[in-house]
């Protein structure tokens, strides 16, 4: 499945920005902000690090941590801006302002199984949860 990854930013912020909830984000326009990033060991890194490029700037790195919760209460704190991929998104625990970008990010999520045995009930279950979950991530509002 594809997992589009969304700016999240204290309300303030966005307020400032002029961004309704929700509304789609120019990442240009965040070019001099503190940007709050997973380590260069992570995928999403090296993520950010490309749709901010292509975006035309190297985002000013104020913070990384491994866990997206930490990054996403420094983004509500105004501590800076981050991406985050929807899934990734933990359960809301302060005010957040999430919006798609202008220019779409995803990151590709994949299972994989040996053959034969997708059809096993316990592993069917989890392929199945993970699909639902995946179609609810999708479809909630961000």
């Amino acid at each position: 499945m594809e997992d589009p990854v969304l700016l999240a930013l204290a309300p303030a912020r966005a307020t400032v920005l002029g961004l309704a909830e929700g509304e789609a984000a120019d990442l240009c326009r965040l070019a001099d902000d503190p940007w709050l990033t997973r380590g260069p060991e992570a995928s999403c890194y090296e993520m950010i690090q490309r749709a901010t490029g292509a975006a035309g700037f190297v985002p000013g790195i104020r913070v990384r941590s491994s866990d997206f919760s930490v990054l996403t209460s420094l983004a509500a704190a105004a501590a800076g801006v981050a991406l985050v991929p929807r899934l990734a998104l933990p359960e809301a625990n302060a005010p957040l302002s999430l919006h798609p970008l202008m220019q779409p990010v995803t990151r590709t999520v994949h299972t994989a199984s040996r053959t034969g045995t997708a059809d096993r009930p316990g592993l069917r279950h989890l392929l199945d949860v993970l699909e639902e979950t995946a179609a609810a991530s999708l479809t909630a509002p961000a």
